[in-house]
């Protein structure tokens, strides 16, 4: 991962970080004598900005599937629910930055856990004696087939990082 860390032209005493891939994801501010050592290998420094190179230890034991699962979640969690989950996030963000990002995984992963999120999304506040008995099923066979997607993107995932694919035994979802 490499951040590029630009100078506040306004107040001159704070960086303010972005991903050098992209130039436009916000990561954050730090103090002008602030800027990280442990883990990061400065390539360029200057008095307006500098760019950092995150050296990668791994310190998420899960497989890459389960890791971009996660994130998505997290981020819906984020998104749909308010959660003050920012920290994790970019945990597990920078994680899949430091193995490979793929948007498309991500944008997939998200879509399906959205529409697994919305069908349970009554059940988890407890509203399911007024859904009904017959709802309630019809919305837990809804969650078994998407579910079903989601494991063939969290294979695609596991095939194309080299990776074993998730397998179901006896089990809704296979």
């Amino acid at each position: 991962m490499n951040l590029i860390v630009y100078r506040n032209t306004a107040s001159k005493q704070v960086y303010h970080i972005f991903d050098c891939n992209t130039h436009s994801k916000y990561v954050g501010e730090l103090d002008v004598n602030e800027l990280p050592t442990s883990g990061w290998i400065p390539n360029s420094k200057t008095t307006e900005y500098a760019i950092l190179t995150k050296t990668h230890n791994p310190t998420m034991k899960y497989p890459t599937a389960d890791l971009y699962d996660r994130y998505t979640i997290e981020c819906l969690k984020r998104d749909r629910a308010g959660a003050n989950n920012s920290s994790h996030i970019i945990a597990l963000s920078n994680e899949i930055d430091a193995r490979k990002r793929d948007e498309d995984f991500i944008h997939r992963l998200y879509d399906t856990n959205g529409k697994i999120w919305d069908l349970e999304s009554d059940i988890r506040k407890g509203k399911e004696n007024e859904l009904g008995l017959e709802e309630v099923g019809r919305r837990a066979l809804a969650i078994r087939d998407i579910n079903r997607l989601r494991i063939l993107i969290k294979d695609e995932i596991a095939q194309a990082f080299g990776e074993y694919g998730e397998k179901k035994y006896n089990h809704a979802s296979e």
